[in-house]
């Protein structure tokens, strides 16, 4: 019988899963929807949908992922004490003392540019504001706790993925900086073990369970996979990336660890399609303003037509929440005459945009690694659903490009991460 992999993917506003054959073959998908900030149930209900997939499938072994930076406090008894805080938590941008933010605070003491949303920013705003509990011990991310669910640990294993989306990581040595962890006050806090190896931690019903991957890496191996150095990943979902794969550390506005000791070069917008749904959100009000009535709900198949339209897009930058470098930035709609300001020259201009910002982080990227580049594979539903923004994409960047054949790139990644752990067995 062939053997069956489980790929779980904790996102930011869904829940997905796939099950996958040991030739590749994606045989069944499951989405449903997340529980927001709060992580016990979020992984109780990953727990739920495991239960109804392997009642359904003979399942080999089990992988994890979801999304990345975010946070949460467990106790000894490895419990969650804490909500999830995540990737789009603002609270570093709060004041700290005086004009200076939490963020700019956590700079002054470590050297160190932890964006708000990342793991160790959040915990040192809660530090700073006496709120983290007494029970609290350690922290980990959402898929790592969910790892621990399922294998009944109490302290947590972090795959390198994870450990450096929280900050404070020493890339060339794969380990957390514990100096700045203790200038920001959080040495009282026990730091979780890390390894960068592709293992299994535990079982869930007498199933392996692998350790939880970075989203990033996962929806990379779960689309790129073959294609070493040859093509440039993009994926957008609320947010946007880039990625390369390198042997080396190499200049890029990011640079994170990935699987086999090679490295992801990347770059993020934080406005991916979040951008494209704050326009339809603008034309949902108003058809009800003009009309009385709600939109239908096919907003977005007509903006897709109207961005497919041959007109000059109005000039829009997309960086409507800002970036992880300056969060304070914000977008802009320019470059607008009498004759111009129409639904599908908006359409087109927050496509292009966003189009645009991905690919100015590309130019960032060292030039020895993006000029091997030959093609794109786009990946996300925002992609995937919007065949204007894929030609955008392929024109801004001059190259061609490939909608992967996968549906949830990082639920299937991760599957194929749990299939490579399957050579070295570690509990």
């Amino acid at each position: 019988m062939d053997k069956l992999f489980l790929g779980i993917d904790l996102g930011t506003t869904t829940m997905s899963a796939t099950v996958v054959a040991e030739n590749g073959t994606q045989l069944k998908s499951f989405t449903k929807s997340g529980y927001g900030k709060d992580a016990e149930a979020y992984a109780n209900g990953a727990v739920s949908l495991v239960d109804a997939i392997i009642s359904e499938y003979n399942i080999t072994a089990i992988g994890v992922t979801g999304q990345m930076h975010g946070v949460v406090l467990i106790d000894k008894n490895g419990h969650a004490v804490s909500r999830l805080y995540s990737w789009q938590e603002k609270i570093g941008d709060d004041i700290y003392k005086n004009t200076k933010t939490f963020t700019q605070e956590m700079l002054c003491r470590t050297n160190y540019q932890v964006p708000t949303g990342y793991g160790f920013n959040s915990l040192f705003y809660l530090n700073e504001n006496h709120a983290i509990t007494d029970n609290a011990v350690s922290y980990c991310t959402i898929s790592d706790y969910l790892v621990m669910k399922l294998t009944n640990k109490k302290t947590p294993l972090i795959h390198s993925t994870n450990a450096a989306s929280l900050g404070f990581f020493i890339l060339s040595e794969n380990k957390f900086d514990f100096d700045a962890i203790e200038r920001v006050g959080l040495s009282a806090l026990n730091v979780p073990e890390v390894s960068a190896k592709t293992l299994f931690v535990g079982e869930y019903k007498s199933i392996p369970v692998a350790v939880a991957i970075g989203d990033n890496q996962a929806a990379f191996l779960g689309s790129v996979n073959d294609k070493y150095g040859q093509e440039l990943s993009v994926n957008c979902g609320t947010g946007s990336q880039i990625s390369i794969e390198s042997d080396i550390i190499a200049d890029a506005p990011d640079v994170r660890p990935y699987i086999d000791s090679k490295y992801l070069l990347t770059g993020c917008a934080i406005c991916g399609g979040s951008a494209y749904a704050m326009i339809e959100k603008f034309f949902a009000k108003c058809v009800e303003a003009f009309t009385g009535k709600a939109a239908d709900g096919k907003l977005y198949s007509v903006m897709n037509k109207l961005a497919l339209s041959d007109v000059n897009p109005i000039a829009v930058d997309t960086r409507f929440s800002g970036t992880r470098i300056n969060p304070q930035m914000r977008g802009s709609i320019s470059g607008i005459d009498m004759t111009n300001l129409t639904p599908e020259s908006l359409t087109k201009g927050v496509i292009c945009g966003m189009a645009n910002e991905l690919y100015e982080l590309f130019l960032r990227i060292s030039p020895e690694c993006r000029n091997n580049i030959k093609g794109i594979v786009a990946s996300g539903n925002a992609l995937r659903m919007n065949e204007a923004f894929c030609r955008i994409v392929s024109d801004t960047f001059s190259l061609p490009l490939r909608l992967t054949d996968i549906t949830e790139e990082a639920a299937y990644g991760a599957s194929l991460f749990a299939k490579k752990a399957m050579q070295i067995k570690h509990y």
